[in-house]
């Protein structure tokens, strides 16, 4: 964990800080330009699920949607 986060500090996406209840822990907090960045990104990642969604034809979300219904009703298996 901490050489992921070493990563992230490294490239500005998040700020190590003094823990404001705990001065043995450090806090760990995303930049804004990291979260705007991740917002836009994920809108745009919606966006595209929603558009290739919409061009299903009905018989399509028909069986997407039983296999999605099948696959959830499943339980898992017991491990050996």
């Amino acid at each position: 964990m901490t050489k992921i986060l070493d990563r992230l500090a490294a490239k500005d996406h998040i700020l190590r800080l003094p823990h404001p209840a705990d001065r043995r822990s450090t806090a760990v907090e995303v930049t804004e330009e990291t979260r705007r960045s991740a917002r836009t990104l994920v809108g745009k990642t919606h966006a595209e699920r929603f558009r290739v969604a919409a061009e299903l034809t009905s018989q399509e979300r028909r069986t997407i949607i039983g296999f999605l219904d099948d696959l959830c009703a499943t339980e898992p298996r017991p491990q050996p």
